[in-house]
């Protein structure tokens, strides 16, 4: 069995580097914001406009009782925040400024000030030149009590303590140890034998009253998390030419239909050169043997343009999609290939699965196990970890390799190959299928009980005679009703034949020497 090598520590990439860097006292302070501070912030876990957003050089105006320090406002160089409430603060100097001791004290006492300030209050402070890393608890007006210096000599050993402390992902576990030490502190000064109690009941309702906060900490989490990784998709994709749509839509999970709203929109967008050229070389994806997603997506993003009346040609757009849709409905049973290698995917697809969840199941779920036991908790509830998600991917690169093995272009050796898939599914594989969450296909019943063409098909046009009542044809109409009461066309099923012997024997040999494989290596 493969060993598998730990990912290094989130912060061994930014120590590397630091080391590295060719750092002198002729550099301004702003090489060192540049080069240093603002990766190790983004190392971190911060970032401007994000949840954990960065104040930079943020300025607070003095009212006329602090004018006596000599100036109007202060000016923080670096505040970074954790879902937008402040902790810490970091001041940049110019490197070897914090080894003079004159004006390591200086930059010191104003961070301090700015620190305890009472619209600021940071709990912790942060004085970095370049050459070293210096925290303070801003409660201690003592420039001898540094909480940890980290120089670049001792990055290696120590930079975990640093990150341990600040990093967005632990930075409240560390102030709730300190609050800890200073109620035990506290409390250890008492000579009232009930003055704990009291002060647990005190925490005891304080915990009541925040619980619903936390929930909606929780809560905003997860959907800035989503919103975050809806928008980076929807950049890439619009960004991604017209074929690598395609391939993104090929792929075997790819079930949302957010590439087919990108395309719809460049059908919508574009100048009518542009649109014929879309809509030509879309035309022609589907002509030939395509995955399912591709079709439905296809025809989706058509509709969609149509939907919109935004084009001169949207009726145009309306034919090609109303045609694909009935094409789909009905397995393109005037095609041969095309309803041969619909059959091959569905076919294939719950082969696959199923041969993942055999042999992958059990490691994939101890892996779920594992992760659940050392992810940070912000992870746990952005990603929550699955056996599901491996198990998917593992079947897809089977998937790929049955394809590979068995696609014929000749439909009738292609169905014969189905059959072989099928007869060999039900000699070897579970009838039993897990339950895939969210947006996956559920790989392991393709075709027979969950169709994503058919199911795929029914669900877009349900979305657009929602959104254009009267758009589609009544025969697409009704169908598109459907959707409402879970009431979809039956599933074409393969035409009865002979199956191959020799693909059968393929996959027989495959199976066996898999398993051999694993008994060996459970050895």
């Amino acid at each position: 069995m493969t060993r598998t090598t730990p990912d290094p520590a989130p912060w061994a990439a930014f120590v590397s580097q630091w080391k590295t860097l060719r750092i002198s006292s002729e550099q301004p302070e702003q090489a060192i914001r540049e080069q240093i501070l603002a990766p190790m912030l983004t190392m971190l876990g911060y970032g401007l406009r994000t949840v954990n957003d960065i104040l930079y050089e943020h300025v607070e105006p003095l009212p006329d009782e602090y004018r006596m320090v000599g100036s109007r406002r202060i000016k923080v160089d670096y505040t970074p925040t954790l879902r937008l409430q402040r902790f810490w603060i970091m001041e940049a100097k110019k490197p070897g400024r914090l080894s003079n001791s004159a004006a390591n004290k200086k930059a010191f006492l104003q961070a301090h000030f700015y620190a305890t300030y009472p619209t600021i209050n940071a709990r912790y402070i942060v004085l970095a030149d370049g050459e070293q890393i210096r925290v303070y608890d801003a409660r201690s007006t003592s420039l001898e009590e540094a909480r940890l210096v980290v120089t670049r000599e001792s990055a290696e050993t120590n930079f975990q303590e640093f990150y341990a402390l600040l990093a967005a992902r632990y930075l409240l576990d560390a102030v709730r140890r300190d609050v800890l030490c200073d109620m035990e502190r506290m409390l250890s000064k008492e000579i009232d034998v009930n003055a704990p109690r009291a002060f647990a009941g005190a925490v005891a309702e304080i915990t009541q009253r925040v619980m619903p906060m936390i929930n909606d900490n929780v809560r905003q989490l997860i959907v800035t998390h989503y919103q975050t990784k809806v928008a980076s998709r929807a950049d890439y994709l619009r960004a991604a030419d017209l074929r690598t749509v395609l391939a993104v839509m090929s792929h075997p999970t790819e079930v949302g239909f957010d590439t087919s709203n990108e395309l719809a929109h460049r059908i919508v967008e574009s100048d009518e050169a542009t649109r014929h050229s879309i809509a030509s070389e879309l035309i022609i994806a589907v002509a030939r043997p395509v995955r399912q997603t591709v079709r439905v997506f296809v025809m989706r993003a058509f509709l969609l343009a149509a939907a919109s009346r935004a084009t001169t040609n949207w009726s145009q757009l309306l034919t090609l999609g109303v045609l694909l849709a009935r094409e789909n409905l009905a397995y393109v049973a005037e095609n041969p290939l095309l309803n041969a290698t619909l059959h091959f995917e569905n076919a294939s697809d719950r082969v696959a699965m199923k041969l993942a969840q055999h042999f992958f199941e059990e490691s994939a779920a101890q892996s779920e196990r594992m992760a659940r036991k050392t992810m940070a908790l912000e992870d746990l509830l952005k990603e929550p970890p699955s056996k599901n998600v491996p198990l998917i991917f593992g079947a897809s690169g089977l998937t790929v390799r049955l394809e590979s093995a068995l696609r014929s272009p000749d439909p009738v050796v292609l169905l014969g190959r189905v059959r072989a898939l099928e007869r060999f599914e039900r000699l070897h594989l579970p009838q039993t299928t897990p339950h895939l969450h969210g947006d996956h296909i559920n790989l392991a019943s393709k075709g027979v009980e969950f169709d994503f063409l058919i199911r795929g098909t029914v669900d877009s046009l349900y979305q657009v005679a929602r959104l254009a009542p009267g758009l589609l044809p009544d025969d697409l109409a009704q169908t598109a009703a459907g959707w409402e009461t879970s009431t979809f066309p039956p599933t074409p099923v393969v035409p009865d034949g002979d199956f191959d012997l020799e693909a059968f024997a393929e996959l027989e040999a495959g199976f066996q020497a898999l398993q051999q494989s694993f008994l060996n290596g459970s050895e």
